[in-house]
């Protein structure tokens, strides 16, 4: 790191490493590119190792090195030719991203990868070879192709040689690339899943719909004649049972109002008053009060109907309470049942007298 001005700039210049991995890069893409034009830019007219032409100029935009190239590429791998370019810019891309690190070389990873490289090339001439039609005067699979459709035929079949040579390239797939079909199978589960789900969720939303009751007419059970029947069939019951129940029975208070005097007319009573505490007391009556008993009117009682439950509940409360026993100050240990509490002097007695009696019932039987 060098210090410009108190700060730190990163190197600008490569390692040796670095540079190594950078110039592969440029040259493959390089490479990439230039049998990309041959092959798309490729006349079948043009002079080549596999043909002879009369002399003329060549038509491939990649000049007569560019149609030599197409030529054998073409004539070995057929139209797998036309995913060399990308292989090749794959290669030399993850070569020259892990630059930054220090390169280590992993026997065993690398033969892996070169070795499901080479099967997977293998594998897919094989298949095209045996699926696809030719290509221009060249196999579908190349030479590579035609020596294993020729080898797979005879001992398979054209299905069995297909279904093998696809398990084969499934191999040669995870060889190079380390990633597990099994992984492959749950990421396009989860994305299946989720379209689906994401298509029916954008049909339901664009349609509008009008949610009917299904007993729309129909009215509820209380509200029918027959239901407003069997409410007071249950009311009545549950009265009378309220009626026989102690704690619900209702109490008649009764008021004494004569025609013609209001309610209020018994506040304006005196109390009574005494001569004396020796003496007997005795009440003294308005007479205007008396001269009123004297007449004999009738009697209106009108009684009420109240219940008694908030009255009962103190004394419920206080039966429904457990009892402490008292047990005396002083009390004696029994020595015949050391093992219960302390009891009284007579409960002890009576212990005795029926533990006697018993001993004594015990030897008149023997």
């Amino acid at each position: 790191m060098r210090t410009i001005k108190g700060k730190k700039q990163p190197k600008s210049r490569l390692s040796g490493g670095q540079r190594l991995l950078e110039s592969f890069l440029i040259f493959g893409v390089l490479t990439a590119i230039f049998i990309t034009v041959a092959l798309l830019s490729f006349d079948p007219a043009d002079p080549s190792w596999s043909q002879t032409a009369w002399e003329g100029p060549v038509q491939n935009k990649a000049g007569a090195l560019g149609a030599l190239v197409a030529d054998t590429l073409l004539f070995t791998l057929g139209s797998l030719a036309y995913l060399l370019p990308a292989v090749i810019l794959l290669t030399t891309w993850i070569l020259f991203r892990r630059r930054s690190q220090p390169l280590k070389l992993d026997y065993m990873i690398y033969g892996t990868r070169l070795l499901g490289l080479l099967v997977l090339f293998v594998t897919s001439c094989g298949l095209a070879d045996l699926n696809f039609d030719d290509i221009w005067y060249f196999s579908s699979g190349g030479v590579i192709g035609d020596v294993v459709a020729n080898m797979a035929l005879p001992l398979f079949n054209l299905l069995g040689a297909t279904l093998v040579l696809m398990f084969v390239w499934a191999v040669g797939f995870t060889l190079f690339t380390g990633i597990s079909w099994l992984t492959i199978v749950d990421t396009l589960g989860e994305s299946f899943l989720g379209g689906s789900a994401w298509l029916l969720n954008k049909v339901r939303s664009d349609k509008s719909e009008t949610l009917t009751p299904f007993a729309a007419d129909i009215p509820d059970e209380e509200q029918t004649a027959f239901g407003k029947h069997l409410a007071q069939q249950q009311m009545a019951v549950e009265q009378e049972a309220d009626a026989d129940d102690i704690l619900l029975a209702s109490s008649s208070r009764i008021e004494i109002v004569r025609p013609g005097q209001s309610r209020d007319a018994f506040a304006t009573r005196q109390e009574p008053q005494f001569a004396s505490e020796s003496t007997a007391p005795a009440q003294q009556v308005p007479a205007s009060a008396v001269a009123q008993d004297e007449r004999v009117e009738p009697i209106i009682v009108r009684a009420e109907r109240q219940r008694q439950v908030q009255a009962m509940e103190p004394a419920i409360a206080q039966a429904q309470t457990p009892v402490q026993p008292q047990v005396p100050h002083r009390l004696k240990r029994n020595r015949y049942m050391p093992n219960l509490p302390l009891l009284s002097r007579r409960l002890q007695s009576q212990l005795r007298h029926s533990q006697r009696r018993h001993s004594q019932r015990l030897r008149s039987r023997q």
